[in-house]
């Protein structure tokens, strides 16, 4: 768990170098989630059972910004992935791992070249 002052001196930063910016409002120097949902579906610790259990036909990997409320950041970058309906927990988990690295890089790229838009989840 990352602990509140921390939180809030990226908050901080934040804002002081992003008041005038609709676009990137959040993005530069923000400690950044990787979460296996395609948010703001399945918030919190197990979105991967969740979509499981409800027989979902997608799910995926969301990379968001950290906020104080758990998975509530702005979405920065999502990719999908589609479901067989037969996957187990494990089997699913792997397969976003994969998915995570495989696509990280371009994240990584387009998050050093300014190219995300931060989206607001409702």
């Amino acid at each position: 768990m990352i602990k509140e002052p921390l939180l809030e001196l990226f908050d901080k930063k934040n804002k002081e170098q992003n008041e005038s910016s609709i676009k990137n409002v959040t993005i530069n120097r923000s400690l950044i989630n990787i979460h296996y949902s395609l948010l703001p579906k399945y918030r919190g610790a197990s979105p991967i059972q969740f979509a499981i259990l409800n027989g979902d036909k997608e799910t995926g990997i969301t990379y968001q910004i950290l906020d104080k409320e758990m998975d509530k950041g702005n979405i920065l970058y999502q990719v999908k992935y589609q479901l067989k309906g037969t996957e187990t927990y494990l089997e699913l988990f792997e397969q976003l791992l994969s998915l995570n690295i495989k696509s990280l890089r371009k994240f990584i790229e387009l998050y050093k070249n300014n190219e995300l838009e931060s989206i607001t989840q409702e």
